[in-house]
């Protein structure tokens, strides 16, 4: 592929439902071998433009490009050559675990020989190969998951959806995926990634883009997006009404949540602020991705 051509390159999608608009003239740049992260809270059209991206839903308008092939005239070769792991549970509880792999292959052309082998090996790069000819309906809520993952990337996908892959998962299982996700990047598949765990994301990302009412309101690196919004610290003391109150008042931007403040400010007004303090606790440390998020939206997840 030409390295100038994106992987997914998206112009001027919209999409309504009735008179709410969910995506609003997005557009969206992804290239070869990278991990997208799109973030956003409840309701910000997240879900909604990956069921676009990926043919589930028509949009109102815009392009979609593939590695600079439209998606509209190119449909059915370019969905030879994504993956898609929803949040609904689209497992067949019918089929043995490689079945359900060997089955979903053939969608895809594979001659059942060649869909077996790729079974085997998803299987044991997802943990999963004890439950080889186990019904689908034994496994627990976390390896179920990984079954959804490993069907995903049964056709070796250049480009896979993963729409909130580590629910359901124990913190172990979660790292192993997030090894597997940056294996997949080192082979070239780009993946497009939803999450409402911040640390994920940050981890993770090459690039990151923050939705809100359907519309692109901050993106880039992870580490150069907060940079652009914070200093080098943030502040958080104890919630109490005297600290609200001098907060409010002088108008330093802050966070309530956890049972702490969060100052969100300049290291100038962080500095002096914390001269001013006595008698409460001070917390200094390091901005992160969730701090931007909730600074940029307002919301909670």
């Amino acid at each position: 592929m030409d390295a100038k051509i994106c992987a997914l390159e998206v112009i001027g999608l919209s999409k309504s439902f009735g008179p709410h608009k969910v995506v609003d003239d997005l557009g969206l740049r992804l290239q070869p071998g990278e991990i997208f992260s799109l973030l956003g809270p409840n309701g910000a059209g997240k879900t909604t433009t990956m069921k676009i991206l990926y043919g589930s839903l028509k949009p109102d308008s815009g392009t979609i490009l593939y590695g600079g092939r439209d998606f509209v005239r190119h449909r059915r070769k370019v969905k030879l050559t994504i993956g898609v792991c929803s949040q609904n549970d689209t497992i067949d509880y019918d089929l043995s675990v490689c079945d359900n792999l060997e089955v979903f292959g053939t969608y895809y052309h594979l001659p059942r020989r060649e869909a077996r082998a790729r079974a085997a090996r998803l299987l044991a790069r997802l943990g999963l190969e004890g439950y080889h000819h186990s019904t689908a309906r034994m496994l627990s809520g976390g390896l179920k998951r990984r079954l959804q993952i490993a069907r995903a990337l049964i056709n070796n996908p250049r480009v896979v959806f993963l729409d909130e892959p580590t629910v359901g998962l124990d913190p172990h299982s979660r790292r192993e995926l997030w090894d597997l996700l940056h294996q997949l990047r080192k082979e070239g598949t780009t993946i497009f990634l939803t999450t409402h765990y911040m640390d994920e994301a940050e981890t993770l990302s090459d690039h990151v883009v923050i939705l809100d009412h359907g519309r692109v309101i901050e993106e880039g690196k992870p580490a150069e997006m907060i940079g652009r919004h914070f200093g080098t610290f943030v502040l958080q003391v104890a919630e109490t009404p005297r600290m609200q109150s001098l907060l409010e008042a002088e108008k330093i931007p802050f966070f309530r949540g956890y049972g702490r403040l969060t100052v969100y400010a300049g290291g100038k007004i962080i500095d002096g602020l914390a001269a001013r303090i006595t008698g409460e606790e001070l917390v200094r440390r390091k901005p992160n991705l969730e701090d931007l998020f909730i600074k940029l939206t307002g919301k909670g997840f």
